[in-house]
């Protein structure tokens, strides 16, 4: 993964794309969203490795954001999403198939979290 983008998690509204290496620290104004943007990677991780009703799980052994609605920015009318920006390098993939093997293939996916009342659902979208 190259870069992550996260949209409508608590107070962030869009950080645009970041680039996940080198990051050596976070500046910004208290409640701007740095403790946010770090708990996001914990709350990937726990909601890959635990069962869950739905695609994040909120609540966890590593982080609590509460529930949906707890973690959704405050007056937007737009779903959670995290975004993130990774190339492949391979000659073959499911998709692609180059003769040249040092051929790089970037990848954008976008996971879109949203709710209605229950269930949450997610959206995957893939660009190539």
């Amino acid at each position: 993964m190259e870069e992550i983008r996260i949209e409508h998690l608590r107070c962030l509204s869009d950080t645009g794309d970041i680039s996940i290496k080198p990051i050596t620290i976070l500046l910004g104004q208290n409640s701007s969203g740095k403790s946010t943007f770090l708990r996001v990677f914990p709350l990937l991780k726990q909601s890959v490795e635990s069962r869950t009703t739905g695609p994040i799980l909120w609540n966890g052994r590593l982080v609590d954001f509460g529930n949906y609605e707890d973690a959704h920015e405050i007056g937007s009318n737009e779903s959670i999403s995290f975004c993130f920006n990774f190339s492949l390098q391979h000659s073959y993939s499911r998709f692609i198939y180059n003769e040249d093997a040092n051929s790089v293939y970037p990848y954008r996916t976008k996971f879109l979290v949203a709710t209605t009342t229950k269930p949450t659902y997610i959206s995957l979208t893939l660009q190539i």
